[in-house]
């Protein structure tokens, strides 16, 4: 009669040992868990890819609510006007005619991110996993140095996770026409 050990071993060839049972069980755990791992890490890559871009009846469906004090004219260069302009191509990932409602201070500040032109702002801005979307203006104020501030919230989807964050959007007139000049959140 053969002993149990003998009956439960199995041949491991790539070390050319015996390996009982108990070893096999943690083997067959170990590869488990690294599928289990590649996965999740499949999952995580297929989810990023679909949060970042929106499908077309979802940018459909965006918008830009101001409950500012300011009502602009339609035809009218207002700023608040050119902040809902900058927050629906904002929305429909228009980076580059998003690029062409910066002030000149914003476009140098981008200098220092090698952004030099409304092609490498769309790079900077498609490299980045968050996707904005409903936008709501609650409210603005005159700054001492002409220019405007605007507060609000917007929704911000990242990585399949959304949720809602503030910001401040800082409008000056720039020969002429208002201009984003800076976004804090």
């Amino acid at each position: 009669m053969q002993p149990n050990w003998i009956r439960e071993a199995t041949f491991d060839p790539v070390h050319r040992t015996q390996i009982g049972s108990q070893e096999r069980q943690t083997r067959s755990l170990l590869v488990g868990v690294w599928c289990l791992v590649i996965m999740l890490l499949t999952l995580t890559s297929i989810t990023a890819s679909c949060a970042r871009k929106p499908s077309p009846d979802q940018q459909s469906g965006t918008r830009v609510q101001d409950n500012s004090n300011r009502r602009p004219d339609a035809n009218a260069n207002e700023p608040s006007a050119v902040l809902k302009l900058y927050c629906e191509f904002e929305q429909k990932q228009e980076y580059a005619k998003m690029y062409a409602l910066l002030s000149d201070r914003r476009k140098k500040y981008l200098e220092k991110f090698n952004v030099r032109n409304s092609e490498q702002y769309r790079d900077l801005r498609e490299s980045s996993e968050a996707a904005w979307s409903d936008f709501v203006i609650e409210g603005s104020s005159d700054q001492p140095d002409g220019r405007v501030s605007f507060v609000g919230h917007a929704r911000v989807e990242e990585t399949g996770e959304a949720r809602q964050l503030p910001f401040e959007a800082i409008l000056s007139k720039e020969r002429g026409k208002w201009k984003v000049d800076d976004w804090k959140y």
